[in-house]
C-alpha cells in the first residue's frame, strides 16, 4: 500500500464529515450561524489541507483539475494574515491578490475598477488591460489617467462598461457620497452588466486595519494605504451587509447575491448586482 493511499483515505473521510455536518443547512449564512457545526466543518478543512501538503508533488501534478493551491491557501490563512505581503511569496497567495482574484472571476468584460489602488492591479494583472482603474489618490504605479480627484460623478459616458468593481473600498467612500457613487456606477454600466463589491466581515475589517497599521509602525513598511492618504471622518473600517444591499438596491441594481471567499474562512465576501 502506497504511503499516500492512507492520506487519500483521510481526505475522503474529512470530505464525508463536511457533507454530514453541513447537510442540514440550506445557505452558508445558516452554517456560519451555528458555531458548533461551522467549527467542525472548518476543522475538517484544516485536516484536508494538512493531508494535501503531504501528498507527493508528482501525484498532485498528475491530477491538475484539483485546485491544490487553493487548498494550501485555505489552510495557511492565519500565516498569510500574520506575515503581510503582496503578490505571491513562499508558494502562497497574498490576501490582497486573492481578494482581487475572487472579484476578477465575476467580471464580464470591459471593466471599471473604482478605487483601484497601487499599480492598478485588477486591470493590469488580472484582466490583461481590459478596462480602466481610477482612484482619488496618486498611489504608486498610477498615472494621470488613473486619478479622478473628485468623485462622484464618474468621468465616463453612459453604458461604457460591462462590469464595475469596488474592491474592499466602499467603506472608504464618505457615507454622504455612497449612494451617488453607486448610482454613477449603474449609469456607466451597459444593460446586463454587473457590479462587484467586496467587503470583509465586521470583525475582520477592524482587526485587519488595526493590525496592518501596527505592522507598518513596527517594521517600517507601507502596507497601510489608509494611513498613507489619510482617512475622511465619514469613512469606516467596514460596511454592514444590510447597508450594501440597501444601497445597491437604491442605485437600481437587481438580483443581488452574496458569495463568500472560501479560502478566507468566510471572513471576506462579495456582493454582485445586475443592471436589468
Amino acid at each position: 500500500m502506497s504511503n499516500y493511499y492512507l492520506t487519500l483515505l483521510l481526505i475522503m473521510d474529512s470530505i464525508q464529515k463536511i457533507e454530514e455536518f453541513s447537510a442540514q443547512f440550506k445557505t452558508s449564512d445558516e452554517l456560519f450561524g451555528s458555531t458548533v457545526h461551522f467549527d467542525a466543518v472548518l476543522m475538517n478543512f484544516v485536516v484536508i489541507g494538512e493531508a494535501v501538503d503531504k501528498l507527493p508533488a508528482n501525484f498532485k501534478n498528475s491530477i491538475s483539475d484539483i485546485p491544490w493551491q487553493k487548498v494550501k491557501d485555505f489552510v495557511t490563512l492565519p500565516l498569510r494574515s500574520l506575515f503581510i505581503f503582496e503578490g505571491r511569496r513562499w508558494g502562497l497567495t497574498s490576501i490582497k491578490n486573492e481578494r482581487i482574484e475572487y472579484a476578477a472571476r465575476e467580471v464580464r468584460g470591459y471593466c471599471l475598477d473604482v478605487g483601484c489602488g497601487k499599480h492598478n492591479v485588477l486591470i493590469k494583472e488580472f484582466l490583461g488591460g481590459n478596462g480602466a482603474g481610477i482612484d482619488v489618490f496618486a498611489y504608486d504605479g498610477l498615472g494621470p489617467e488613473n486619478i479622478v480627484s473628485d468623485m462622484p460623478p464618474l468621468p465616463f459616458p453612459d453604458g461604457q462598461f460591462d462590469s464595475v468593481t469596488f474592491i474592499a473600498n466602499l467603506n472608504h467612500i464618505p457615507v454622504s457620497d455612497r449612494d451617488a457613487e453607486l448610482a454613477e456606477a449603474h449609469r456607466c454600466l451597459k444593460s446586463g452588466g454587473n457590479i462587484i463589491v467586496t467587503m470583509p466581515c465586521a470583525l475582520a475589517g477592524i482587526l485587519v486595519h488595526t493590525f496592518v497599521h501596527a505592522y507598518d509602525r513596527l517594521f517600517g513598511t507601507h502596507y497601510d494605504v489608509d494611513a498613507i492618504r489619510g482617512m475622511h471622518h465619514e469613512e469606516h473600517f467596514f460596511v454592514r451587509d444590510e447597508e450594501i444591499i440597501e444601497r445597491l438596491t437604491r442605485a437600481g441594481f437587481r438580483d443581488i447575491r452574496k458569495k463568500y471567499f472560501g479560502t478566507q474562512w468566510g471572513m471576506n465576501h462579495l456582493f454582485m448586482g445586475w443592471k436589468r
